[in-house]
This record gives structure tokens, sequence and C-alpha cells, in this order.
């Protein structure tokens, strides 16, 4: 919910750049993100692989989105 909350207000944006102001959509973000369970150890290098794999899906998937692993 908070990287929905994030891509939808980055999407919301209004970008300008030397008077110019940017289309309603020019500035968007994909999130991959990784879950991971308390009582499991963490292993940091292998939620960064998983929320990497994530991102690579959102910005197969048309981008703009937030993909889970």
């Amino acid at each position: 919910q908070a990287a929905e909350k994030l891509r939808a207000a980055v999407s919301d944006l209004s970008i300008s750049f030397e008077h110019k102001n940017a289309p309603a959509d020019y500035v968007t973000i994909s999130i991959g993100a990784a879950c991971f369970q308390k009582q499991i150890p963490l292993d940091y290098e292998k939620h960064i692989r998983d929320a990497d794999s994530a991102l690579y899906k959102a910005k197969s998937e048309g981008r703009n989105c937030v993909r889970l692993f």
C-alpha cells in the first residue's frame, strides 16, 4: 500500500523546466518489493535480488506500477 501511494504521488507531480510544463504522466516510477517473514532469518542479498526481479517485472509490464516478488 505504501509503495502504491508513493507511485501515485509521483505520477501526480507537476514538473516544469525552463518555464515549460511536462505532460501529466511524464514522470513515473516503477517499484519492485520483496516481503519477508519475521520467523525466518533475513538474507539481505536474497531480498535485494527478489526486489530487483520484481522491479524488472514492473518495467516489463508497462512501467508506472508496483510489483511484489
